[in-house]
Parts: structure tokens; C-alpha cells; sequence
């Protein structure tokens, strides 16, 4: 999942940026949970995030299903995943400004 930016408090920003990416897994879908190999948090800012604290977040409450071997490994699969939309995104002209 990408922000635009749109958004208000936390999730209002000057351009998009990742926020995540999950399994649907509980009330969220029938996906089952296949845990990580090593679920040891993200020692150090990793690839397209900005703020480790929320890297380690999305690495506990998601990549901890995602059936990877550990945060590096979900951090890499998000930002490739996010690369080309969040570089189309941010080639579009501020809605907001105009």
C-alpha cells in the first residue's frame, strides 16, 4: 500500500511514500499466516522506508506472516513491489495545489 499524502495528522506528507505491504490474513482475508524464518525486528533503516520505528511495525504486524526469511527480505520485496507506482505517483502534479 502506498500514501498519497492527502491524508491528515501522520499521514499527511509533501509526496507519496510506502506504508506497507501485507498478507490478508484475519479479518482482513482467508490468507493463512506463514511466519517468517527470522522475526528478529529491523536493526537499521532499511530501503524505502523513512522511520525505522514504523519499519518495525509493519515488519511485526505483517512481514511476520509473509512467509520471508526475515525484515530485510520483506523490506526488499515491499520497496521493489512499491518502485514503479510510487515513481508514477510522484511524477503527478499536486491535486492539492491546483
Amino acid at each position: 500500500a502506498l500514501q498519497s499524502g492527502f491524508g491528515e495528522g501522520k499521514y499527511a506528507r509533501q509526496e507519496p511514500a510506502v506504508h506497507g505491504l501485507w498478507p490478508e490474513v484475519g479479518a482482513y482475508g482467508d490468507s493463512k499466516c506463514v511466519p517468517a524464518a527470522d522475526l528478529d525486528p529491523p536493526e537499521t533503516l532499511l530501503g524505502c522506508y523513512e522511520d525505522l520505528d514504523f519499519q518495525r511495525h509493519e515488519f511485526a504486524k505483517h512481514g511476520s506472516c509473509a512467509g520471508v526469511a526475515d525484515a530485510r527480505a520483506y523490506v526488499a520485496a515491499t520497496c521493489a513491489l512499491a518502485a514503479a507506482p510510487l515513481s508514477l505517483m510522484r511524477g503527478l502534479p499536486n491535486i492539492v495545489e491546483m
